[in-house]
């Protein structure tokens, strides 16, 4: 399959999906979430780490890759979760209630 480029920008600084692949390998639900998010990878892809950022650009969460976010304690709003896996990484828009 080809490799697509999609460039996005988040408080002027570029933002980069490498690969549609990856991104359509990632699922976060539910969206909006208000006690647990979760992220679901494809067979096949390893999830290595991950970080929530705010949409100042903010990091809020940096670790290893998590199944299971527990987002209750941040403030209700919209945040960028960066997830990094073995196939590349991808970038997912969240609202927490």
């Amino acid at each position: 399959s080809s490799k697509d480029i999609a460039l996005f920008r988040l408080n002027n600084e570029l933002l980069n999906i490498r690969n549609f692949d990856i991104f359509d390998s990632i699922v976060v639900y539910p969206n909006p979430a208000s006690k647990k998010l979760n992220v679901r990878l494809k067979e096949g892809v390893l999830g290595l780490s991950l970080r929530i950022l705010n949409t100042y650009g903010q990091l809020l969460y940096e670790g290893a890759y998590l199944n299971e976010i527990n987002v209750v304690n941040f403030q209700s709003g919209t945040y960028i979760v960066e997830i990094y896996t073995d196939k590349g990484s991808a970038f997912k828009k969240v609202i927490f209630d």
